[in-house]
């Protein structure tokens, strides 16, 4: 896998929204090994955040929160005040465990795989905006 990367692009939408976020707090949680989702990061041409949490790093993957919530005790923030994307039901089940505002994604999966209240089509439905705490998310939910 860390060789197969032609054809890896960015999700529609994500370059801009990874763009204005970097004003703020913003990780992403994977299910990749930390070397595999380096290269799939870069392949799409996207920069690395500022806090990777792999899960070749943790005790537990997805569905279990253990990575969502490493993620906000990095940052100093309360569960409830961080916001995830996600485009599987693992992962919003992880993100939904956590305490956590959770928005999927119609990327891989199903609406009805989605087991979350609000869904965006791709991050073209998503807006962010930098404010003094770092930035303001909007979403348009399908």
């Amino acid at each position: 896998e860390e060789t197969q990367t032609a054809g890896i692009v960015p999700v529609p939408g994500a370059p801009s929204v990874v763009s204005a976020a970097q004003s703020g707090a913003w990780a992403v949680v994977t299910s990749a090994p930390r070397r595999l989702a380096e290269i799939r990061i870069a392949a799409a041409g996207l920069p690395l955040p500022g806090l990777l949490v792999p899960v070749d790093e943790i005790q537990r993957g997805k569905p279990d929160p253990e990575g969502y919530l490493r993620a906000a005790r990095h940052f100093g923030v309360e569960a409830h005040e961080c916001l995830v994307f996600e485009d599987t039901g693992p992962g919003i089940e992880a993100g939904l465990r956590a305490g956590m505002q959770v928005v999927g994604l119609l990327t891989t999966v199903p609406r009805e795989q989605l087991p979350c209240e609000y869904v965006v089509r791709d991050f073209r439905d998503v807006k962010v905006t930098p404010n003094e705490r770092g930035f303001h998310v909007a979403i348009h939910s399908v």
